[in-house]
């Protein structure tokens, strides 16, 4: 493509700078940032001229990746750092183009590689899966598990034909200063797993499933849950003046209202919300099974004022809450833990562990005070064992109260 046909096809294809400016200001994006932007536009337009190509055709994340790498040798300067900007930017770019109707290649970041397995893991990995009903996922969470037990022996040199229960001990008094004492269990568990399939395999000579115990749980630690109080100044210190406040005071109030989880509110979609029917779809991250919930006037006033003044308008994924500035992606559950513990501190709301699971677990408290039949709990939550519902009436402390008998005198 020569030069004369090059430009032809920008005037024609590409709107005006300004115009692509004012579409990312209406979607949230601040003046210095649209300036940053455009200046790597003029960069990569540049680069295509000198390269003899269409813009159009190169905005891709594997083309941009290859524009970076060039920018950032010949001006020497971080090839990380060029990237990482280049690719915002970029993004932001095609974004637009695409709300403005300019046919665009779909963006789409590479899949990172998916790490090699050693040899030893990869052959659990293919015995693990006949003999166990266990999801992909669960298994992969195994050998996470057990390259971690593994690091740990080559650290202390201990050859796998020769570990003994002190390993183990030595092991578990590591993860418990790390960890809570479900995820320790959770690792002991893949451990006691992989040891049955050395034992079967002939790499062990003796079956140490049998001796590798938990860590015992107090049966009667309740649940984290915070007093309905404490959780109504967590979202009254939630600035709803502001953008972000106001998405995530809908985040939270969802959370409070319903007993979400932050995989649950991550996996929103626009769909899941019935406006008309008055109802919201909620799909549980663990089981896939989808439940119908009513849409309570609250969560509807804050979900609509999301949707209507601060929620991108040409954001392309259908997630419901997304991340304000471009490229919009959807929110995480890490992100979603940092929100409540943020504003929690904002107000004052002090907590051993303050997460995600904080607002649930404060919600099905709550329900048990409010005398909630176990069964429309465990519908609400989502839980199919009865005794995983059974825990929050230890926390019931005000309808313990109503069933106590008088001390003896």
């Amino acid at each position: 493509m020569d030069m004369a046909t090059l430009d032809a096809t920008k005037k024609t294809l590409l709107p005006p700078i300004e115009q692509v400016i004012d579409l990312w200001k209406r979607n949230g994006l601040k003046q210095n940032t649209t300036v940053a932007y455009a200046q790597w536009i003029n960069r990569f337009l540049r680069d295509c001229n000198q390269q003899g190509v269409s813009p159009l055709s190169r905005l891709t994340a594997v083309k941009v990746s290859d524009f970076a790498n060039r920018y950032a040798r010949r001006q020497q300067i971080s090839r990380l750092a060029t990237q990482r900007i280049a690719h915002t930017s970029l993004c932001a770019w095609s974004i637009a183009l695409t709300a403005l109707d300019i046919p665009t290649v779909p963006w789409a970041e590479p899949n990172p590689p998916t790490p090699l397995l050693s040899p030893l893991l990869a052959e659990y990995s293919t015995f693990r899966h006949p003999h166990s009903n266990a999801a992909d996922i669960s298994i992969t969470h195994e050998i996470k598990a057990i390259h971690a037990w593994l690091k740990f022996l080559q650290v202390r040199r201990r050859p796998l034909r020769a570990i003994r229960l002190t390993d183990v001990d030595a092991y578990l008094l590591t993860l418990r200063r790390r960890y809570a004492v479900g995820t320790v269990a959770g690792h002991l568990s893949s451990l006691r797993l992989f040891f049955r399939f050395l034992h079967r395999t002939g790499r062990l000579r003796q079956d140490l499933t049998g001796s590798i115990q938990s860590p015992p749980r107090r049966r009667v630690e309740p649940p984290r849950a915070l007093p309905w109080a404490e959780v109504q100044k967590i979202l009254r210190a939630v600035d709803r003046r502001t953008r972000i406040g106001l998405r995530d005071y809908a985040m939270l109030l969802l959370m409070s209202l319903y007993g979400l989880g932050s995989a649950e509110v991550v996996n929103l979609k626009l769909e899941d919300v019935h406006w008309q029917t008055g109802t919201l779809t909620i799909r549980r991250p663990k089981t896939g099974v989808a439940i119908q919930l009513p849409l309570l006037p609250a969560a509807g006033r804050a979900l609509a004022a999301y949707l209507r003044q601060i929620r991108p308008p040409n954001a392309p994924p259908r997630s419901f809450f997304i991340r304000m500035g471009m490229p919009h992606v959807g929110f995480t559950s890490s992100a979603i833990r940092f929100a409540v513990r943020r504003y929690a501190h904002k107000a004052g709301v002090r907590a051993p562990i303050l997460g995600g699971h904080i607002l649930r677990h404060s919600h099905a408290s709550r329900q048990v005070d409010q005398q909630a039949p176990p069964r429309v709990l465990s519908s609400i939550l989502g839980h199919l064992d009865p005794e995983s519902t059974s825990a929050y009436t230890r926390v019931a402390v005000e309808r313990l109260r109503g069933i106590a008998l008088p001390v003896p005198r």
